[in-house]
């Protein structure tokens, strides 16, 4: 997992910007906030999806080697389904 931290300036915007997206509920909301951030990467971005979804760790099928951008797109669609706020104290 990459460290979207090294990405913003701290540990404040880090924490601002999870905030931000807990709120979101569509793509476009979620596009608005990485690029109020600046955030390009699909690493990046998939990390501050697992961090407001309180992901500590997944495991991925050993059948099929997924690009960085298909990853993202996997956990954009989790965290646009929605059933992970069930589980998170936010």
């Amino acid at each position: 997992m990459s460290d979207v931290a090294n990405t913003l300036r701290s540990a404040e915007q880090l924490n601002e910007a999870v905030s931000r997206l807990y709120g979101c509920t569509t793509t476009e909301q979620i596009s608005s906030i990485f690029s109020k951030y600046k955030i390009i990467s699909a690493n990046d971005k998939r990390e501050l999806l697992h961090r407001c979804m309180d992901i500590e760790e997944y495991f991925d099928s050993p059948h099929e080697e997924l690009s960085a951008e298909d990853e993202y797109d996997y956990a954009l669609s989790v965290f646009l389904e929605g059933s992970w706020r069930l589980l998170v104290n936010g």
